[in-house]
């Protein structure tokens, strides 16, 4: 009987852990796509200063 109810102990475990995974997996990937993107707007903003630079030092000329 002892022995049973280890095995029900372990399913249990095994059973939140996996929820807590699948939980924490979206979360990561998520804050992995927002990083993503907020690098690529911040890139893209670079670009957009370097053109504003350029165009700018035309203009002067």
């Amino acid at each position: 009987d002892n022995n049973e109810e280890e095995n029900i102990g372990r399913i249990m475990i095994y059973v939140n852990v996996r929820e807590e995974i699948e939980e924490f997996f979206p979360r990561m990937w998520k804050i992995n796509q927002d990083k993503r993107r907020l690098m690529k707007s911040i890139k893209d903003q670079k670009i957009k200063i370097e053109w504003g630079k350029k165009l700018n030092r035309r203009l002067v000329r």
